[in-house]
């Protein structure tokens, strides 16, 4: 089965700051509405980047986020992992062994090191955090997949993936389900399913804050018009949804403007 996803696109920040880059990644994530009457699916929220060495090559790229499916523990997991880029010899990034249970003991085991038992709620805010960590083994670096419940300031440390990498840049925060647009598997397609994104804080190399002010709504699947990114009615936070009207149209520019997100044109007007 196809999969669609819609994103929160930081590209043209990125490329008027080309100079930047990230040794600290963070977003905060809550997940609103999950199917009520049945629990298959998948569904999964995420922050992705890339990585890229000293010589600014990009080398790999690597996602942080939760999870909905029917294989994990009361249907809830995290993932922290990615891929290697222009390589044969290894499907997915090495890391440390995670505390948490495997997310889906019969998957491969690659996924099963990547996808873990988590425990998340609905309507509870956690900040997903990607951080450079001094390394631990031969690496320079080492890369923490963070998530604090900031219900109880909690932060739980997922693992660590080993790479070669200087920085972070391509941040890109997103939304991803596998269902057909107009081809529902599962009973509870029909269902809306919705989370909000706030709070982008990014730190650079150099030990600067940034707080990107920029952004753009984008969608893998441009003619299918049942998942959309808009802003909530205070302009705190992204709400991405599946099985809703679109509302926002593909690659319309948003920018921060008193603590409040505003859209602005679409480039496809």
């Amino acid at each position: 089965m196809g999969r669609r996803a819609w994103y929160i696109n930081l590209d043209e920040y990125l490329r008027d700051h080309r100079d930047l880059r990230l040794k600290e990644v963070s977003g905060t994530l809550c997940v609103t509405k999950v199917p009520s009457e049945h629990p298959g699916g998948f569904w999964f929220w995420a922050v992705q980047f890339s990585f890229f060495d000293a010589r600014d090559t990009e080398i790999g790229w690597a996602h942080l986020g939760f999870q909905w499916h029917a294989k994990a523990r009361k249907y809830r997991a995290a993932c922290w992992g990615g891929k290697p880029k222009h390589t044969r010899a290894e499907r997915f990034l090495p890391g440390t062994t995670s505390p948490f249970a495997p997310g889906d003991r019969h998957a491969k085991p690659g996924d099963q090191e990547n996808t873990r038992e988590f425990c998340w709620m609905r309507n509870r805010k956690y900040r997903l955090t990607i951080q450079r960590v001094q390394g631990t083994r031969a690496s320079k670096w080492e890369w923490a997949g963070k998530i604090t419940d900031l219900s109880c300031g909690e932060t739980s440390e997922i693992r660590r993936l080993f790479v070669e990498a200087e920085y972070m840049r391509c941040v890109v925060y997103w939304s991803e389900d596998a269902v057909e647009c107009g081809k529902s598997r599962y009973r509870e397609c029909g269902q809306e399913v919705a989370a909000e994104w706030s709070d982008f804080d990014w730190i650079s190399t150099q030990g600067n804050v940034i707080h990107p002010d920029r952004v753009m709504a984008t969608y893998q699947k441009k003619d299918c018009q049942t998942d959309d990114t808009s802003v909530n009615d205070a302009g705190t936070a992204f709400v991405q949804a599946a099985n809703v009207p679109r509302r926002t149209a593909h690659q319309t520019r948003f920018r921060l403007q008193g603590g409040r997100w505003s859209p602005e044109a679409s480039v496809e007007e």
